[in-house]
């Protein structure tokens, strides 16, 4: 008696066990933003970003996309060039920006620096400098020389990661755009181009 007590005991165990289980699988596949969001506050990482690039992969949406870069880490820069890029060719970008991108960032212009400068770091450190010089170059036309924008997101970079040859070709850029500018944009950019001098003097010694 007391087997037969034992063994439906372990069996009902294990059955609501797999319930779980198959559960949990289901949930994950077909509502990941919740759990993406659960494993974010749990702090696993992994699990948490997986889950959001789930939510993507079925929805499309700008939303569920930004999501996935607001949680990356910056040292996950293959994934930020991968989505950076996706967003900023997303359809609903500008819409984006001009609606939950300014309640984020309490300015369009803000949230524009802040994913262009994403785009552009991470596009550095997976496709080198050329490409890195012409998304900044693509703000630039744009939205103009603003107070944080790409150009300067890179030169931020400083001597942690930006040859001789990197800095080079960034002040040669600055110079090539600075007459195009507004006269309180050149006063900015000459800034930058000074302070790039400097660290090319100083890796250069």
């Amino acid at each position: 008696m007391k087997k037969l007590i034992g063994k439906t005991i372990a069996i009902t165990v294990a059955c609501v066990l797999g319930f779980f289980a198959v559960f949990s699988v289901f949930a994950v596949l077909f509502c990941p933003r919740v759990f993406g969001k659960m494993f974010e506050n749990t702090g696993n990482y992994g699990a948490s970003i997986w889950c959001y690039e789930r939510q993507f992969d079925i929805s499309g949406s700008v939303e569920d996309l930004t999501a996935i870069i607001l949680n990356l880490k910056d040292e996950d820069f293959v994934k930020i060039d991968k989505y950076s890029q996706k967003l900023l060719e997303h359809k609903d970008y500008s819409e984006y920006i001009q609606g939950e991108g300014k309640k984020l960032f309490s300015e369009e212009i803000i949230a524009e620096e802040f994913f262009y400068r994403k785009a552009v770091v991470s596009r550095y450190q997976v496709a080198g400098i050329d490409s890195a010089i012409l998304g900044a170059k693509t703000f630039v036309d744009r939205l103009g020389y603003t107070s944080s924008n790409p150009y300067r997101g890179l030169v931020a970079l400083k001597s942690d990661m930006l040859s001789i040859e990197d800095l080079t070709k960034i002040q040669q850029e600055l110079q090539t755009i600075k007459n195009s500018l507004q006269l309180d944009e050149q006063v900015l950019i000459e800034q930058d181009i000074q302070e790039i001098q400097i660290l090319i003097t100083n890796k250069g010694e």
